[in-house]
């Protein structure tokens, strides 16, 4: 959605959404594309930027697709394959945005973290506890990942019944 967001509201600035979680890829599934080579082929295989760059059809918006499900995911986000893909991306795009998995699930965002101008956390509203949040922080310092902010998504409203009467 951040992604997306960006899209639409920055007009003439282009952005880069990228499947970085090599286990569980679930940018494809959200935007409905259907795309068998991605960041892990970049990684493992011959394969070309371009050739695995995709658009969806939203004006300044370009997917990144996770690919094949590789055996050492941790390992190809920490090679000197990943630096120079880093690198490229960042003189092509405005704005690259990594998807990644949960911070304390596996090390890939701490990995990948220190390597970006920036992380921001995305925590669930009713569902992910304090102390989780603050051992994702924890980690992220740790690991040098400079902690942008945080997103907090799935926030439920809840509007007392004595507003409703004035609707």
């Amino acid at each position: 959605n951040l992604a997306i967001s960006m899209a639409h509201d920055m007009d003439k600035k282009s952005i880069l959404l990228v499947d970085a979680d090599l286990r569980r890829f679930k940018v494809n599934s959200y935007l409905g594309v259907n795309a068998e080579l991605g960041l892990s082929d970049l990684l493992t295989n011959d394969v070309k930027l371009d050739d695995v760059l995709l658009s969806i059809g939203i004006n300044n918006l370009t997917i990144l697709p996770a690919g094949k499900r590789p055996k050492n995911p941790a390992e190809l986000l920490a090679s000197l394959k990943m630096k120079k893909i880093l690198n490229s991306v960042r003189d092509k795009y405005d704005y690259v945005i990594f998807d990644t998995p949960p911070v304390i699930a596996v090390t890939d965002t701490g990995i990948l973290g220190p390597q970006t101008d920036g992380v921001v956390m995305v925590i669930q509203a009713g569902r992910t506890q304090k102390a989780v949040v603050h051992r994702s922080q924890q980690l992220l310092k740790q690991a040098q990942a400079k902690l942008l902010g945080c997103i907090l998504t799935n926030v439920q409203y809840h509007i007392p019944a004595y507003i409703y009467r004035y609707l």
